[in-house]
């Protein structure tokens, strides 16, 4: 999606400000990339990592529709990059926005699988503290069983001793 976005604002500059020769087009397409470039790649770098960390299947196999549908809006209203409306503002507007709609959709999307992430470790934790309860629950009762054994114990070695004393 950014690279025909800014295959068509790099068009509207050549016609608009430059004359229109194979070099100066190709020069101003490498600019445009260029300036862009560190950007895109701080972008995708912070996407990658979030990407990579979130596991949901069933959102990986709807997901792909979001990609799918903004590219064809892009490849359906700025894939004609002809010199008679590429010097409008309308032009360039329609590519700035679908720019700015671009990475709004990205955003939200990167932000949800972060927050998907953070459920998922909050459930594990909520999962192991449950479980960790369930065993100082056994290991509770466990205890109380020997405690009350060593009682009863305590009480018949008593009652043994007793008698015993009665007898002498």
């Amino acid at each position: 999606d950014t690279v025909i976005i800014l295959r068509g604002i790099s068009v509207f500059i050549m016609y608009t400000f430059f004359d229109v020769s194979y070099t100066a087009e190709m020069l101003i397409h490498t600019v445009c990339f260029a300036v862009f470039l560190p950007f895109l790649i701080i972008l995708l770098r912070k996407a990658v990592t979030i990407i990579f960390d979130v596991e949901a299947p069933k959102l990986w196999r709807t997901i792909w529709i979001l990609p799918f549908v903004t590219s064809a809006i892009i490849l359906m209203f700025t894939y004609d990059l002809k010199p008679a409306g590429s010097y409008r503002l309308q032009f360039i507007s329609a590519r700035l926005l679908f720019i700015f709609a671009v990475l709004m959709i990205y955003g939200v999307l990167l932000a949800s699988l972060k927050n998907i992430k953070e459920q998922t470790i909050l459930k594990e934790k909520s999962e192991t503290a449950n479980k960790l309860t369930a065993m100082y629950m056994t290991q509770y009762n466990t205890l109380y069983n020997h405690i009350t054994e060593i009682r009863k114990a305590r009480h018949d070695l008593r009652q043994h001793i007793n008698l015993i004393q009665s007898y002498i």
